[in-house]
């Protein structure tokens, strides 16, 4: 179980750096600017935000509320959701194969 946890982390944690990272290919559009325009944002701020954006997003949730804004985020937000489809479908077959054992 928690070997489980750490994948999913981990999975999310890189990814939520690589959003991030598509924010900064375009300083003129991008994701923080649509978000909070041309204030200043903390590395703490963004990161929580592009964790939030990641984790909602390959949970399959996907709020909206913070969406992707120039053709790189777009991409990278279609790599994000094969990617989510992957991690959730893993999910779903450790949590399956971890009741199944319980059983027996």
């Amino acid at each position: 179980m928690v070997k489980f946890f750490v994948v999913i982390l981990l999975t999310v944690h890189i990814l939520a750096c690589m959003w991030i990272t598509f924010a900064t290919i375009d300083t003129n559009s991008n994701w923080l600017k649509s978000k909070f325009g041309d204030e200043k944002v903390s590395n703490n701020l963004a990161y929580t935000m592009s964790f939030y954006f990641v984790l909602t997003t390959v949970t399959t949730v996907g709020y909206g509320d913070i969406s992707a804004t120039n053709y790189a985020e777009r991409i990278f937000c279609i790599f994000l959701l094969f990617v989510g489809v992957i991690t959730f479908a893993y999910a779903s077959g450790q949590m399956a194969s971890i009741l199944t054992s319980q059983d027996l």
